[in-house]
């Protein structure tokens, strides 16, 4: 039977190639879980974990979806989530704002 291992993150860290904390959790991840292969949801085509997966030969699949893709699935841009958290709370910056399920929502409906 085949496994995934998910591991959710924000985009700024997916791109930090500086940050060798993230680059090491993703190395002992891939190591302790013997992972094959890769896939990543981001909006660039050269991260922290495309790098890895270059430097160890391993399949790497960058998964974001178009604008047709999202709309498609039912998932809102991040543009329309922000509009809609700062309309529910009258800023974006309160910790009401800030851990609002509509973050999390797009993720649901791809389950």
């Amino acid at each position: 039977m085949n496994k995934v291992v998910l591991i959710g993150t924000l985009h700024p860290i997916q791109r930090d190639k500086s940050n060798v904390e993230f680059s090491a959790f993703i190395s002992k991840t891939i190591d302790k879980y013997k992972i094959s292969t890769a896939a990543e949801e981001i909006n660039i085509p050269d991260s922290v974990i495309s790098d890895l997966c270059n430097s160890l030969n391993l399949d790497y699949q960058n998964i974001e979806p178009n604008e047709e893709e999202r709309a498609e699935l039912g998932i809102k841009s991040i543009g329309n989530i922000k509009h809609d958290i700062f309309y529910k709370y009258d800023d974006d910056k309160s910790p009401e704002a800030l851990t609002d399920p509509l973050i999390i929502s797009p993720v649901q409906r791809c389950a």
